[in-house]
C-alpha cells in the first residue's frame, strides 16, 4: 500500500484523531499487540522529530495522516508546523506549503552559524552583528546592530514583510 493508497474512509476505520490535541489514537487493536485506545506514533529517529507510525508496514508521518483525516487528500506538499515545533500536531498548527515556503518558515540558523539566529551574522570590520535575508533567491541587507537579539528582530520583522508568516 502506497502513500497514495492509504484512504481517509481507511484511516479513519483505524485511528481517531483530535485535533484540538493532534493526538491519533488507534480505534482497533494491532496485530502487534497495539491496543484500541492506545496513542498511535513514536518519536522518529534523527535530527527531525516528528511523530510516525506504522499502517500496513509502511511508516507514515503522523502529521501527513492528521491533514488526510481532516481533509480527506494527502497534503500537495510538505506540512509545516507554524509554531516551529514538529510534535504539535494539532490542526491548527499544521499548514500543507511548498518546499520554498517550508524553507522560509524554519527560524533553526543553519551549523555553520555563530549568532545562535537565522538570518544574523558578526561582521569583524563593522564589530556589529549584521541582520540579511534572501528574497527571490539574492540576498539582502537589513542592518547591522549591536546585538544578535536586535539584530534577529529586525530579521523577523523582514521576514513576516516580505514572506508568507
Amino acid at each position: 500500500m502506497s502513500a497514495c493508497d492509504l484512504t481517509q474512509d481507511e484511516l479513519r476505520r483505524l485511528f481517531v484523531y483530535d485535533p484540538e490535541t493532534g493526538v491519533l489514537t488507534r480505534r482497533v487493536n494491532h496485530a502487534n499487540g497495539l491496543k484500541a485506545g492506545t496513542v498511535a506514533g513514536t518519536m522518529q529517529r534523527g535530527r527531525a522529530r516528528y511523530f510516525v507510525t506504522r499502517i500496513n508496514r509502511r511508516l507514515y508521518l503522523v502529521h501527513r495522516l492528521a491533514w488526510l483525516y481532516m481533509h480527506g487528500e494527502w497534503p500537495k506538499g510538505f506540512i509545516d508546523h507554524i509554531n516551529g515545533n514538529g510534535l504539535d500536531n494539532r490542526l491548527y498548527n499544521l499548514r500543507d506549503v511548498t518546499n520554498k515556503q517550508n524553507l522560509q518558515a524554519s527560524l533553526k540558523p543553519p551549523k555553520s552559524n555563530t549568532s545562535g539566529f537565522k538570518g544574523v551574522y558578526w561582521n569583524k570590520k563593522q564589530s556589529k552583528w549584521v541582520a540579511g535575508i534572501s528574497i527571490e533567491g539574492r540576498r539582502k541587507y537589513i542592518g547591522s546592530f549591536d546585538s544578535p537579539e536586535v539584530a534577529h528582530e529586525a530579521y523577523l520583522a523582514k521576514k513576516a514583510e516580505v514572506h508568507f508568516l
